[in-house]
């Protein structure tokens, strides 16, 4: 996964997003979160995969992680839940993490649009 992250970024860089000018490293990890099928990657999630194993399954690090009160109205009440987000915020995959006996597990997940 990584030399196929290389590779595009690389083509970015030298051949531009179309935009004109330089490209930032931002600019190149947005242009390739745009890439990345994010459904695709979710349909590999399982419910308890740890943090760990989620990174690995994504192939790399979250560019946004949060924590917040999930399940507010659930029967079991409210619980602290951890947010991975990979992708921008146009394009994005969110993986919802609660804490049990090995640590923070995945609880469930989503993909936007």
């Amino acid at each position: 996964m990584r030399p196929l992250m290389i590779t595009i970024m690389t083509f970015v860089l030298f051949f531009g997003s179309g935009r004109g000018g330089a490209q930032t490293p931002n600019d190149l990890l947005r242009d390739y979160a745009q890439l990345v099928d994010w459904g695709q990657r979710s349909a590999l999630l399982n419910v308890g995969l740890t943090e760990q194993q989620v990174i690995q399954t994504v192939g790399y690090g979250p560019n946004k992680v949060e924590m917040q009160t999930c399940g507010q109205n659930s029967r079991g009440g409210a619980w602290s839940c951890k947010l991975y987000t990979f992708g921008d915020s146009y394009y994005h995959l969110t993986v919802y993490f609660h804490q049990d006996e090995r640590g923070w597990v995945v609880n469930s997940w989503s993909v936007f649009p």
